[in-house]
């Protein structure tokens, strides 16, 4: 596996205290189910445009693999993944960018377990 990654679930927020010493905090991000599960990500295909209510953006697909197992909870859709550790030939810029799972089922040949993503790969907070 060439890089990490770490779950979140966006529907169960954690409450960052806010520290008036340092000037971080104030805001709820999403819990971590798992964090640094060793990772291969692969992009499939070419963008597809994605009709917005304001404007179009571009759509991204990726597939990540992960060890059967790293993560024994469910992966359902609308988890959050970010990329928190590169391979040596990764893209630095990798590491802004949210996912969100699309579908995750178990390898029939490797033991891995493989998560269909979709992301506009814009930055994105830190927090997600």
């Amino acid at each position: 596996m060439k890089c990490e990654i770490t779950l979140y679930d966006p529907t169960n927020t954690v409450t960052i205290p806010y520290d008036s010493a340092t000037d971080t905090g104030g805001y709820d991000a999403p819990s971590i189910i798992k964090a640094d599960v060793p990772a291969r990500l692969v992009f499939l295909r070419y963008p597809k445009p994605v009709n917005g209510v304001v404007d179009w953006s571009v759509s991204h697909t990726a597939r990540i693999q992960i060890p059967l197992t790293a993560i024994t909870t469910p992966i359902t859709k609308g988890l959050i993944i970010r990329v928190t550790a590169l391979g040596e030939s990764d893209d630095p810029a990798l590491l802004q960018v949210a996912f969100t799972v699309e579908t995750a089922f178990n390898g029939s040949f490797a033991a891995v377990r493989t998560i269909s993503c979709i992301s506009s790969l814009t930055v994105t907070p830190a927090v997600v």
